[in-house]
């Protein structure tokens, strides 16, 4: 599987203010484990927040609003690697606004898009960074790049009546 479609720190990007709004709306919350900070994020996802800062009244008296959203929008944005693809997905459901939000199994389907309309994509293995700018910057024949919009565009009107 490409590196495109595991999480990396371009895949999502948290906002101060999304998490913000959450942290308002109470799908984003801390709370006390045992001494332990644990963020929760809707129903089924936590991670560990603090675990040897202050206590959680402590730490929530000696914080604005602002700073708790920016702490756990910094955790959020540096958790790669450490979470499981699939909760990272979940995760960014919940946090990022439909209209940004790009899921996993969407990215795998443009990524296969891409692949069967262009050659070189194909044979590169997928849309991934190598580090080296004539791979990372291959020149694309414009007719490809129309037919792989366009297929691009008929699987968002196909998942949309899906929905």
């Amino acid at each position: 599987m490409s590196s495109y479609i595991d999480p990396k720190p371009w895949t999502y990007v948290f906002r101060v203010e999304e998490v913000r709004e959450k942290l308002a709306d109470g799908t984003v919350k801390l709370c006390d484990d045992h001494g332990y900070i644990i963020c929760r994020i809707g129903e089924k996802h936590s991670f560990l927040f603090s675990a040897d800062e202050d206590t959680l009244g402590e730490y929530m008296g000696n914080h604005t609003e602002d700073e708790i959203a920016a702490d756990i929008t910094d955790r959020l944005n540096n958790f790669y690697g450490a979470k499981r693809n699939s909760d990272l997905d979940c995760i960014a459901s919940v946090l990022i606004p439909s209209d940004r939000f790009v899921s996993m199994n969407a990215r795998k389907r443009l990524e296969e898009i891409a692949m069967s309309c262009d050659y070189y994509l194909l044979r590169r293995e997928g849309i991934h960074v190598i580090g080296n700018d004539t791979e990372d910057n291959p020149e694309i024949n414009i007719v490809r790049l129309q037919e792989m919009l366009e297929r691009a565009y008929l699987y968002g009107v196909q998942e949309g009546k899906k929905k």
